[in-house]
């Protein structure tokens, strides 16, 4: 999660109301608390821009978030359903992409998004 909290820092330091949620599973393992939880058991959210990093598309976690503008999967695993849910993909490990997401914001790009 120190790379999805980064990530959300990054945005809001470019004025973009950016916030980071999670999954049940990690909730379940208490890594992110109930409140930032997304899906069926959790909020629905209809960001912007919502970036699923390691999510798998299950039906639940869609429920949650198939709302949002523009949906941007990060994910190794090419066959995972979150794909056929989004905008854009990108296939891969997320220390490789996020990071490189991060020195992108930082150095002014918001996805489109405007900050204040």
């Amino acid at each position: 999660m120190a790379l999805v909290k980064e990530l959300a820092k990054a945005l809001k330091d470019q004025g973009v109301n950016a916030e980071y949620a999670s999954s049940r599973p990690m909730v379940d393992i208490g890594i992110s608390e109930y409140a930032r939880q997304v899906g069926q058991t959790g909020k629905t959210v209809r960001p912007k821009v919502y970036i699923a990093i390691g999510i798998s598309g299950a039906i639940q976690h869609l429920a949650g978030m198939k709302e949002s503008e523009t949906i941007i999967a990060i994910n190794t695993h090419p066959q995972e359903s979150i794909f056929a849910n989004s905008d854009f993909g990108i296939v891969g490990d997320y220390n490789d992409i996020v990071p490189e997401l991060i020195k992108q914001v930082k150095s002014g790009f918001t996805f489109g998004i405007k900050g204040k």
